[in-house]
């Protein structure tokens, strides 16, 4: 039987957090849309036997539907239901960004009142309007696409009136905003390639050269100087001057936090991003000028805050920072988080991540017992989320190599491998590598740990196998085998 859960728009929806969901369940039942009584019934239907039930991840199609429509499973009609909220969630969705945009509400709005000949409204509300734009400067690329919008409409309306020296000049303002937004296009786009161009060794992208950048970024820092700033950046780390690239990070850091209020989302997504990228890269380099383990915390702490302001943080952004605060000893900081996050949590249940960093914090503090019951309680359980399934498998192991438990070690390292092996076309190369030399290095500590008399030229080939091949949790192997010497 099919599973409910591997219908897509159900995914989808396990995706969003449970405040979100909650609001599109009000918007189902809102008289206001008058949406069909029985997509109204699945949702209702959703949420109590799917949602908020333990056992809703493993109910099948035909279960649910009889636990909430009286007549027999139709599959067809079923798979038409499916559909069709589908095509609601993206009307709910388109709406909910909608309402999040002031300046694209304000133009739709207007817009409807030049339809319906409210003049005299539509030039007051433009009135403002007109003076707000050339005041304000723009902090997100979707500014300049409401200022186009407006700008052209407002045009045409003057025109309309006879006011042509006043269409002229919203046209001319018009040309010089494209100047702005083209140079900021062509900023995110070289941006965007030399990040993934150092991030993953490749370099056959086939790009123009870069523009002129600035020397230093002025005091009343603009958009397209921030990423003209990170360009410079990323140039100087290409070349290999760590130093001056140093240099143009911490002046990009300071101009950041003057308008990083301004900053619209996906601006900010994009250069919190590059930034934490930037310090995960220095920790490769033969010489690092910052503090990497500050910076690190500094970014993760800002791109958290500010998701927290939305509703909603990504389970990686939670599971990274928990498992930064917990390496440094800072566990009663990582449960603060936990306990913030509950709820806000979007790509799975909270409970998940929650289990996980409970985990982890019992592993760290040497409680190896109760960590393994954590880790227990979400194995196998992440759906499709492979990055958390195989973050729970390898600390399940390593836990289960803390114990001393051999034949566990050894029975959880083959099921490790057979995960990782089904889910190679998930994954990049040297990741798949990786998580395979960790499997297969666990496996041959545990036979030498297990051997009456370990071999001391077995132990110094594998000690330098360890160091030579890419694996994770190298430090951890190398620990182990430091310990047999």
């Amino acid at each position: 039987m099919n599973q409910l859960r591997e219908r897509q728009v159900i995914g989808a929806l396990l995706y969003l957090p449970g405040r979100l969901r909650r609001r599109f369940q009000e918007y189902i039942a809102s008289p206001y849309f008058r949406i069909a009584e029985d997509i109204q019934v699945l949702c209702e239907g959703l949420e109590e036997h799917f949602f908020n039930s333990k056992k809703g991840l493993k109910l099948s199609e035909e279960d649910f539907w009889n636990r909430v429509f009286e007549e027999e499973f139709d599959q067809n009609r079923f798979t038409h239901l499916m559909f069709r909220l589908g095509e609601q969630l993206e009307e709910f969705l388109a709406l909910e960004q909608f309402q999040q945009r002031s300046g694209r509400r304000e133009g739709f709005a207007q817009r409807e009142m030049l339809t319906w000949r409210m003049e005299k409204l539509y030039e007051k509300k433009a009135r403002k309007r007109r003076k707000n734009i050339r005041k304000q400067t723009a902090f997100a690329w979707s500014d300049y696409l409401e200022r186009f919008d407006f700008l052209l409409m407002d045009a045409a309306y003057l025109i309309g009136e006879g006011q042509h020296p006043s269409a002229a000049e919203q046209l001319e303002f018009l040309l010089l905003q494209l100047d702005d937004f083209n140079e900021l296009s062509r900023l995110k786009i070289f941006t965007s390639v030399l990040d993934w161009e150092l991030l993953t060794g490749r370099s056959q992208l086939p790009i123009p050269d870069y523009p002129v950048l600035p020397d230093q970024l002025p005091d009343a820092v603009t958009l397209n100087d921030l990423y003209s700033g990170w360009l410079k950046v990323l140039v100087e780390e290409k070349e290999g001057n760590y130093e001056a690239a140093t240099q143009g990070y911490t002046a990009f850091r300071k101009a950041f936090g003057k308008i990083e209020k301004q900053l619209g989302e996906l601006e900010f997504d994009e250069l919190s991003t590059y930034a934490l990228n930037f310090t995960v890269r220095q920790r490769i380099h033969p010489v690092s000028y910052i503090a990497l383990d500050t910076e690190f915390n500094f970014w993760t702490e800002k791109r958290i805050a500010r998701y927290l302001k939305r509703g909603q943080v990504d389970w990686r952004e939670v599971l990274n920072y928990g498992t930064y605060l917990l390496l440094h000893g800072r566990s009663d900081e990582a449960g603060a988080m936990v306990k913030k996050t509950k709820g806000k949590i979007v790509g799975d249940p909270d409970e998940h991540v929650r289990e996980y960093i409970l985990g982890l914090s019992s592993y760290y503090q040497g409680d190896f017992t109760v960590a393994l019951r954590h880790f227990n309680r979400i194995f196998g359980q992440c759906g499709e989320l492979l990055d958390l399934d195989l973050m729970v498998r390898l600390m399940r192991l390593r836990t289960f190599f803390e114990l001393k438990d051999w034949a566990g070690c050894l029975g959880d390292a083959e099921s490790f491998r057979l995960k990782v092996i089904r889910s190679q076309r998930f994954m990049a190369d040297a990741r798949y590598r990786a998580h395979l030399n960790f499997i297969r290095f666990v496996k041959r500590t545990v036979l030498l740990l297990d051997a009456p008399n370990p071999s001391a030229r077995k132990l110094t080939k594998l000690t330098d196998e360890v160091r030579r091949e890419p694996a994770l949790s190298k430090t951890w192997l190398l620990d182990q085998l430091e310990g047999l010497a």
